[in-house]
């Protein structure tokens, strides 16, 4: 996922929302939050949102993010996801609607070339 750091704040929310809906994590910050999870998702998936929540203080205290680190963090939602989601695929969005469109005009042009 390519993130910007607007996006990556973003995610970040969602992601905080999830903690507090699906893992009840209680705290006043971001951290607090990964801290109070740590013992209720895998090894790997903590370490991951420890780096996840460190990123999102530098980047709220106003620090200007590295592109790589905003890589790394595109891949680490993407591994945090389904254990915060219990689950829950992410949608496609705007990707999924033009799949269809796309799918939708090869459709129609297979029918005009076979009935014209």
């Amino acid at each position: 996922m390519k993130l910007s750091a607007g996006k990556f704040l973003s995610e970040m929310k969602k992601i905080e929302q999830m903690l507090v809906n699906n893992l009840d994590a209680e705290g006043s910050s971001f951290t607090a939050k990964v801290v109070r999870v740590q013992k209720q998702v895998p090894k790997g998936v903590g370490e991951k949102l420890s780096f996840l929540a460190d990123l999102y203080d530098r980047i709220r205290n106003g620090e200007k993010p590295d592109p790589a680190d905003l890589k790394q963090a595109g891949f680490w939602i993407n591994a945090v996801w389904p254990y915060v989601s219990n689950g829950a695929q992410r949608g496609l969005g705007n990707r999924s609607r033009f799949i269809w469109i796309v799918l939708a005009i090869a459709a129609l042009a297979v029918a005009y070339y076979f009935l014209h």
